[in-house]
């Protein structure tokens, strides 16, 4: 599906060349797919904080905003935990709603409809991902309008999709293009998707590439081309840069410690992830949480 058909322009005419910064808010469900939270914020975090050729400095800032600090868990066991309330919906420029891949088991609270409803009212843009678009079809916030994307309501739910939309709301916002990047994900024949897909459903847990292939239903041999063919790299190879690019983000988004990130991607113990992540990036996991930390009190 390609979200760019679904972005009218009259939603962003207001915005266009005005406001130089961009504000989003995250809201997740239990269960949300932690795929596409990442896929959104990879963008946002790679075009932040520059100077553009009209000499403005263009930020964008994120939160992920709950009703109160409960973490929430994703669909690969890698916990969230909010770091702000419930406050103004008009604080953001735009709110994403993310689900899970179950929107029939989807329960949302009070509290969180009373906040969309709010947002709804003070006509900030609307995103529903996965099951998080659901919610957007209710009557009360599609009355008089034709479709369930239309004004200030936007539906997306594909890895692909989501990287389009996040680049899509940025050019719109700042006036300026930026290049859609898509997912390894999404970019290879579906023998080697459906392995990566494999891989970061299951990126807490030791995955051998006789594993994958039996997963996927072809041989080993046949996988190991396969990789090789489209990518350039065996599957472990793969695998390994999935799981430290996935600690890289946690380290720096996150508050969570170094022990329990390594666990959760798949690393045995802290010392073995350390050296890991060293080899790849040229610095220590530690090295990293220290200058982030520095870097958060300097501003």
């Amino acid at each position: 599906m390609n979200i760019i058909n679904f972005l009218p322009k009259s939603l962003f005419e207001n915005k266009k060349n005005k406001d130089k910064s961009l504000s989003v808010a995250f809201i997740l469900y239990d269960d949300f797919i932690f795929e596409y939270l990442t896929d959104f914020l990879y963008i946002l975090n790679k075009y932040q904080n520059k100077y553009y050729d009209d000499g403005f400095f263009k930020k964008t800032t994120w939160s992920i905003i709950g009703e109160n600090t409960k973490p929430l868990r994703s669909s690969c066991n890698i916990v969230m935990q909010p770091n702000a309330g419930f406050e103004k919906p008009s604080n953001y420029d735009y709110i994403i709603i993310i689900g899970s891949s179950s929107p029939q088991s989807q329960v949302v609270n009070n509290d969180t409809l009373n906040f969309i409803f709010l947002a709804h009212k003070h006509r900030v843009p609307l995103v529903g991902i996965a099951s998080g678009s659901k919610v957007l079809e209710c009557p009360q916030l599609l009355s008089s309008r034709k479709c369930a994307v239309d004004g200030e309501i936007i539906n997306g739910s594909t890895s692909s999709g989501v990287v389009e939309l996040a680049s899509t709301l940025l050019s719109q916002h700042f006036g300026e293009e930026y290049p859609t990047i898509a997912p390894i994900s999404e970019r290879h024949d579906i023998s080697v998707k459906k392995a990566i897909e494999y891989m970061e459903s299951n990126i807490s847990m030791p995955v051998s590439t006789t594993t994958l292939a039996s997963n996927i239903g072809i041989k080993v041999a046949q996988l190991e081309r396969a990789f090789w063919n489209k990518i350039g790299k065996t599957p472990s190879k793969v695998w390994r840069k999935i799981r430290l690019d996935r600690a890289y983000w946690l380290l720096e988004n996150t508050d969570e410690n170094i022990t329990n990130i390594a666990l959760e991607c798949g690393y045995y113990d802290s010392a073995h992830f350390s050296n890991a992540f060293k080899s790849s990036f040229s610095f220590s996991p530690n090295k990293m949480r220290s200058d982030n930390v520095l870097c958060e009190q300097k501003r």
